[in-house]
This record gives structure tokens, sequence and C-alpha cells, in this order.
């Protein structure tokens, strides 16, 4: 029912738009627009696109990216641009209602995370062709793939390597510089990557008391576990049982720290850190930035290494 109410909501912004509805337009600097779909996106977009896109991001800072959907003006401003970014893996809940209704979208558009193997129900069978397993968060966040991909470095420039196509494909002129930005991009992802393997190494717990089950992707290329009382979607809500059962498990293997991140209530973090005699740290997913990491300049790189700190 939502897919049908989603579609019927893009046939009337597709009306509105012949009838002149008309979004701010990006700067017009004769460079191709991108629009991605939230902050690690628009990050490794920038990154690989360099001085020949303008790249703009069609969420607004702060919002939580589980719970937004398009605006009308939103709508238009994808369909205007010259290429969508976008992750897939469920993530961005509304583009397949978006790519079905907007004719000529999905030849311009890349689903970054393809060809990364997903955590999840059916993780194998994930086909990014069709989009049939880009699930509606509301109706079967309980079943999908864990969308996060980005936390693994190593997903992180698969990803960084389908914008590097696209671009070249949008851009063919450029292709020698969007080659060049891909290669020093991914070699400070393999950088990062070794980094992390020592960091993890040299952890004398590897189970992750987390409020928000977002680090699949992390804990399986390092080895380490995650213990969760809230879904892969931060809008669930932890069952007492659930918060329970967390805390004798915390006791029983000496955890002593809570992980939160900008998506999810502290409340549940300082209860259980109360509870474990312990204390609450961040663990960033990225899915969105905060207006003082906007200003600080943070990107993937920092918050990874941020998250790195959290854990030594």
């Amino acid at each position: 029912m939502m897919l049908d109410m989603m579609k019927k909501f893009l046939l009337l912004v597709l009306l509105w738009t012949l009838a002149g509805c008309t979004p701010s337009e990006p700067p017009r600097s004769g460079k191709p627009h991108i629009v991605a779909s939230f902050c690690p996106m628009v990050d490794f977009t920038r990154k690989i696109a360099g001085e020949h896109a303008v790249v703009t991001c069609v969420i607004p800072d702060g919002m939580d990216m589980h719970e937004w959907e398009p605006s009308p003006a939103d709508v238009v401003e994808i369909q205007k641009a010259d290429g969508f970014v976008y992750n897939g893996a469920g993530m961005e809940h509304w583009v397949p209602a978006l790519l079905d209704s907007m004719p000529g979208l999905r030849e311009k558009s890349v689903c970054t995370s393809r060809g990364i193997t997903l955590c999840g129900e059916h993780a194998c069978e994930h086909d990014h062709h069709d989009h049939a397993h880009d699930h509606d968060h509301h109706t079967h966040a309980e079943h999908a793939p864990d969308p996060h991909v980005w936390l693994a470095p190593a997903n992180a420039k698969k990803q960084m390597e389908n914008i590097l196509h696209f671009l070249v494909k949008l851009d063919p002129a450029h292709e020698a510089d969007y080659t060049k930005n891909y290669a020093k991009y991914a070699a400070q992802c393999d950088q990062l990557d070794a980094e992390w393997k020592a960091t993890v190494k040299a952890m004398p717990v590897k189970t992750l008391l987390v409020t928000h089950e977002a680090f699949g992707y992390l804990c399986a290329a390092y080895g380490l576990e995650q213990e969760a009382v809230e879904g892969a979607f931060s809008n669930s809500e932890p069952d007492p049982a659930k918060m329970i059962g967390t805390i004798r498990l915390a006791k029983e293997k000496g955890i002593r720290v809570v992980y939160v991140d900008s998506e999810s209530s502290s409340k549940v973090a300082h209860v259980l850190a109360r509870e474990i005699g312990g204390e609450v740290r961040v663990l960033n997913p990225m899915g969105r930035l905060s207006r003082e990491e906007i200003v600080a300049g943070e990107d993937y790189f920092s918050l990874m290494r941020k998250n790195m700190a959290a854990l030594k």
C-alpha cells in the first residue's frame, strides 16, 4: 500500500512539473549537476568528481535518513539533475518508487552498493538492476538487509569505484581526472582498512554494545560483533526483555562502554551504562552530520578515525 501511495504521489509531482513547478536551481556553472541522497554519498561523489561537477544533497542537514520523505520540489530537483547517486540496499526507502515513476531516471542513476555482499536476509540475492530488494522501510524494515554498507572501508572503496564508472559514463571528457581522484581515495581506503585491523587486533573485548544496529559491515570486516538494543533502522524501540538480556551479556563479557550515535536517543545508552557501571561514547554511522561537523569539514575518513579512537 505504501508503494502504491508513493507511485501516485510521484505521478502527481510529474504533472506539477509539466505545469511549471520549479525548485531552486543549482549554481549555473556549466558543470554536470549531481544530486546525491545523503552525507556519505555526497562526500564520495565530491571526492571523485573533484572540480568537474556540482554535487548537492537532497536531504537537508540534520534530517533522519530513515524518516525523511522527498517533497515535490525535491523530486523535481532529482529529475532535472544530470545524475543521481544513492546508496541502495534499502537505505533510501523512497528510491524504488521514484525510479519506477520517472522515465529515464534509472539510466542517469547509480546505486553505489552494487556488487557489495549485503548483511541480512537474502543478501546474496540482492539485485540492483530491478531493485527488488530496495525494501520499503516502513513495511519491510524487519526483513531488509543492513543498509549501512559504507562503514567498512573496503565497501566505501567499492562505492567510490561505482561512482567513478558512473561519472566517466556521464562525462567521459574528464575520465583521466576522475580516475586519478579515485586512485587517491582508494589508497586512503586501503590505509584506513590497515589502521582498523591494527586497532581491532589490540582490543581485549571484541563485542560492541550499541544502541543502533548499524555496524554489521564494520564488525564483519574486522572480526567484531555488535550487541544492539535497537534495529538497523533507528526508529525502533528497545524491548524491556532485550534490555535485560543485554545488561546480563555486557556484565558476562566485561563490556564497560555503550556506544550511541547521532541517529538514536542517548537515553537508552545512559540507562545501560548505569546498569553495567560503564560509560557512553559516540560511534558515528554518518547517516547524517551535525551542523558542527559540517562546519568543521569532517569527511568519511576523519569520522571513521574518530570511530576508531572511540574503540581504542
